[in-house]
């Protein structure tokens, strides 16, 4: 780790009910495949997320993993919803 390297951020507004997705290049990248293909497979597996029950989300997106891409690279993946604020008071 270099302690003199400056990383810039960013400050996001986050939605209320959004997921927050963070994944490793092994879930994108298949054997033979432009990771392109992988992202946009990827993206398409999220679209009900917001609405979905996230282990449903992660088992679908998760499916077929270890013959699409074998047993050499591997696969993390964080799915997050962000709660609505609670109304009640």
């Amino acid at each position: 780790m270099d302690r003199e390297q400056r990383y810039p951020t960013t400050r996001l507004r986050i939605a209320p009910g959004s997921v927050l997705a963070l994944t490793t290049d092994g879930l994108l990248e298949a054997v033979n495949k432009d990771i392109d293909q992988g992202y946009e497979r990827f993206l398409k597996g999220l679209r009900g997320a917001p609405t979905a029950d996230l282990e449903t989300v992660v088992d679908a997106l998760l499916a077929g993993t270890q013959e699409a891409h074998g047993l050499g690279d591997d696969v993390a993946l964080l799915l997050a919803r962000l709660d609505k604020p609670d109304r009640r008071s």
